[in-house]
């Protein structure tokens, strides 16, 4: 989600919290609606509540509850930072430090090396960090006269090479997905 995005969903669950907060204090008469509302037409709003018999108030009880405890959750959710391990793999870590690749320079090298191979016209991909290793996904788009399962062969192994070597780590899996048509909705690299 983007910035503008996530501060809505927060502004909206903190929104949430308060008047959920402020109905079951004034359901369960812990607090007087005089106490919570600065205007006559909250206060009056807040009064409705109550004025329920007992079976309508626990529900309302409940229902509060299950609010707090939902928007407390998105809260949370929307408040945790973003880790910065899902845009970078770890190279290496010493004594000196830490030394990490942009997960971005990896997929472009991906993009490269297919250039690399004939018969690939454009290229895109996607690299994931896994507990066996790293997982690449790569979309190529292909001239009609390519001999396919050569060309995926060949390149399956330029990538994992590649990549192996550039970061170090085992690259464990390479699924790639071919097709004649232009490359269409993501951001690609035109190879040739």
């Amino acid at each position: 989600m983007n910035v503008l995005n996530r501060m809505l969903v927060i502004l909206g669950a903190l929104i949430v919290l308060i008047a959920t907060t402020a109905v079951l204090l004034v359901t369960a008469d812990l607090v007087h609606p005089q106490a919570l509302a600065p205007g006559t037409w909250l206060m009056g709003l807040l009064a409705l509540f109550q004025r329920f018999d007992p079976a309508t108030r626990s529900w309302v009880l409940v229902g509060c509850a299950l609010l707090l405890v939902l928007g407390m959750v998105l809260l949370a959710w929307e408040l945790r930072p973003t880790p910065q391990s899902r845009r970078h793999l770890l190279v290496r870590q010493d004594p000196l430090g830490k030394v990490t690749v942009a997960v971005g320079g990896v997929e472009e090298l991906v993009c490269r090396e297919a250039g690399r191979v004939a018969g690939v016209m454009e290229a895109a991909s996607r690299v994931r960090q896994a507990r066996d290793g790293l997982h690449i996904v790569g979309r190529v788009s292909v001239a009609p006269d390519t001999d396919v399962p050569i060309v995926t062969h060949e390149l399956q192994g330029r990538i994992k090479g590649a990549v192996e070597r550039y970061v170090g780590r085992p690259v464990t899996a390479v699924h790639l997905i071919t097709q004649l048509a232009p490359l269409s909705g993501q951001r690609t690299r035109r190879v040739r």
